[in-house]
This record gives C-alpha cells, sequence and structure tokens, in this order.
C-alpha cells in the first residue's frame, strides 16, 4: 500500500518465542526499534535497544546478565566503574521515600508521611485531607531556612503543576521555628515533626497534603527541582539499581481494575493465592533498570501457566472471547 505504514504497538514476541519453544534458550539482539507508544521526554519513538529473551531462567539470572554487561561498557566506554551488584529497591520503598519508581540516588532529600502526627493538631486544609483518605509528606532542605520570601512564593506556584493545591513550610531557626502553621501546632507535635524528619537548625521543612498519587508526584517533582537549582546533583556519578516488586494491578481513574505494566507477567509465587483474596495485593516478577532517575530498561518473567493466566484476565474483565480476539 504505497503512501501507508504501520507500527507494531509491542515489540515482536512471537518470534523470539518461537526461538525459545525450538530451543535456542538464549536470544540477543542489538536492534533498532520503533514504538507506537504515547511519546514522553524520556522515550523516544525510535531508538536501539538491547533485546534479550530467554528460558528456563530467574530474575537472578537477568540481574547478573545486565549488570555485568553494563559494568563493561561504562569501564570500557567511559572508565567509570560501576559498584556490583546493583542496589534493588521496592516499588513501595521507593513511592514512599522518593515518591516515584524511577528515584534519582546520587543526592539524599527522602520524603517522609507525617500522616499520623499532623492528624493530632488542629490545621482544617490537614484534616480535611487526612479525613479523605489522602496523606501528608514533609521533604526535608538542609540549610534550606536562607530562602527568600520570592524563593517560597515561586516554588509554591511551581508544585502545583502536579496537581498539588499548595506548599506549606517549616524553618528551624536558632531559638525558634518559622512557619504559617507555628500557631497551629503544639510545641511536643512540632517536636516529633521535626524528630522523624532529622531536621536540624538551619533547615527548612516542606509539607503536602492531597491524595496518595498527587502528594508523591508533586514532591517527587519538587525533590528533583530542588537538587537542580541548588546544585545538589554531583557531576561524573551513576547510581543504577533495580526496582522489583511492582504491583500487578492498579486502580484507573475510574476505579476499576487493570494491569501496572503487562497482562502477562507472572505474578510472585507466594501471591497466587492473592489473586482469589485481594488482587491489589499481588506483586508482580517485573522489574525496571533506573539509572539517575531514568528507566534503562525493562522486563519481566512471564507467566506460563494458564490457569493463572486466565484468572488475570478474569479479574481485568477479559472474556474468554475477547482474549482469545486480542492475544490468540
Amino acid at each position: 500500500n504505497p503512501g501507508e505504514f504501520y507500527a507494531l504497538p509491542q515489540s515482536p514476541q512471537l518470534f523470539k518465542q518461537l526461538l525459545m519453544i525450538a530451543s535456542f534458550d538464549r536470544y540477543f539482539q542489538i536492534v533498532r526499534c520503533f514504538r507506537d507508544e504515547d511519546l514522553r521526554a524520556d522515550r523516544q519513538p525510535e531508538h536501539t535497544q538491547i533485546d534479550i529473551e530467554a528460558s528456563f531462567i530467574s530474575e537472578e539470572d537477568i540481574y547478573v546478565l545486565v549488570e555485568e554487561m553494563l559494568a563493561n561498557v561504562f569501564k570500557r566506554v567511559l572508565g567509570v566503574s560501576l559498584s556490583l551488584p546493583f542496589p534493588r529497591l521496592t516499588y513501595k520503598e521507593a513511592m514512599s521515600r522518593f515518591g516515584t519508581d524511577k528515584p534519582d540516588l546520587r543526592f539524599r532529600l527522602e520524603l517522609k508521611d507525617v500522616s499520623a502526627l499532623v492528624g493530632k493538631i488542629k490545621f482544617e486544609i490537614f484534616r480535611n485531607v487526612l479525613e479523605k483518605d489522602g496523606i501528608v509528606k514533609g521533604l526535608r532542605l538542609p540549610q534550606g531556612a536562607s530562602l527568600s520570601r520570592k524563593d517560597l512564593e515561586e516554588l509554591t506556584g511551581w508544585i502545583t503543576l502536579y496537581g498539588a493545591k499548595g506548599l506549606s513550610w517549616i524553618f528551624l531557626g536558632e531559638r525558634k521555628t518559622g512557619s504559617p502553621l507555628a500557631k497551629f501546632i503544639p510545641e511536643n507535635i512540632l517536636s516529633e515533626i521535626v524528630k522523624s524528619m532529622e531536621g536540624e537548625e538551619g533547615d527548612i521543612l516542606f509539607f503536602v497534603a492531597d491524595k496518595k498519587e498527587t502528594v508523591n508526584e508533586s514532591l517527587a517533582q519538587l525533590r528533583l527541582h530542588l537538587a537542580r537549582k541548588l546544585n545538589l546533583i554531583p557531576d561524573n556519578t551513576y547510581k543504577p539499581l533495580w526496582m522489583v516488586d511492582f504491583p500487578l494491578f492498579e486502580r484507573n481513574e475510574e476505579g476499576e481494575l487493570t494491569f501496572s505494566h503487562n497482562p502477562f507477567s507472572s505474578p510472585k509465587e507466594e501471591d497466587f493465592r492473592l489473586l482469589e483474596e485481594d488482587p491489589e495485593k499481588v506483586k508482580a516478577r517485573q522489574y525496571d533498570l533506573v539509572l539517575n532517575g531514568e528507566e534503562m530498561g525493562t522486563g519481566s518473567i512471564r507467566n506460563h501457566k494458564r490457569n493463572v493466566q486466565e484468572r488475570i484476565f478474569e479479574i481485568l474483565g477479559i472474556d474468554s472471547l475477547e482474549a482469545k480476539k486480542k492475544f490468540g
């Protein structure tokens, strides 16, 4: 058809899987790839990738293979020695500490959930959020008390781009604290908040209150913004890590269950029973490779049990006829 073209919505799995069935249990290819996906700042539709398909393996085999390959490439091309093995973070821990599943570990600035503490104070904004099952998280900026009123106004306006309705803060001075919140927080509760966030003299503590997704997204972006603005990111430093234990399912905007990455990743074996009891708690054998806050690679151990796959489709509301039509 002259003048027309086509693009694959996902990589051509079928051909690679035929190799696996034919007893070629290791497939590696450096390939030019075009993905018909939504554009993002960190993902271009056309790129060169290292594609891997393998049989009779575990996640550990992939971790070792990829880590040794990257260590070799970094050493030969950049003269940089990467420390092995790469650290691993669970999805739950990463979201708690950094608000994102692509954390940049070149600098600290970790988030802290203070919902339980601020729930004790008579501040209507925080209280209303908590009553609606929202959360309140804080971010400590060491020696940030020197920020000007103009700086704070700029940060407050900037964070609203990510859905937050506002930004609260507490200055930690030599003898007293300064904050619009001060009159709402009893001294003993304030001390608990400062202690939980490891606050020190000269720091500033930032707070956002909203639904969990908004708090994590806005504070994750604030963390990056402050690091860049204040030159907290060291040059020529590389901090790779593996992200693991992703949820297999998540809720969409309509509140319906959908898959987090894809519906074909295997659940972790210890979570099989949760497919019947509590699907939202099921973790996938999914892993992402993250470097300096950017996703460098992704993969999973595929599900190969028919009854498990049928149950996953059932949870997603995909009946047998639709599954056969879509996936064969």
